[in-house]
């Protein structure tokens, strides 16, 4: 689902010592981005264990990675090879909270 009006950007991020890659896709309505998601979704859901599931936001597990997408408005979040659960529900809740990490 991408094309000349979408914009992204792909980073590196590091949390606890652990390494893991996020793209932050924004698309032209939330129309799109809504597509996007759910085509994300049934990519993912193929070849993944769904961990948990609610709302607008997915976090899968294959081969003790984890994998978070999240639909955000006209943004899809995508953060991929996540070491541990911890790390993977921590990061959810520092995106949730706009920014802010706070962790147990």
């Amino acid at each position: 689902n991408l094309d000349g009006n979408t914009k992204g950007i792909f980073a590196e991020y590091k949390l606890y010592d652990t390494n893991f890659q996020m793209s932050i896709i924004k698309y032209p309505t939330k129309e799109f981005a809504n597509s996007a998601f759910n085509n994300c979704s049934a990519y993912f859901e193929k070849n993944n264990e769904i961990i948990n599931k609610n709302n607008n936001t997915i976090i899968f597990k294959k081969d003790d990675k984890y994998t978070i997408i999240r639909l955000n408005q006209e943004f899809l979040i995508l953060v991929i090879n996540i070491k541990t659960e911890k790390i993977s529900e921590d990061f959810l809740n520092y995106i949730k909270d706009g920014g802010r990490l706070n962790v147990r």
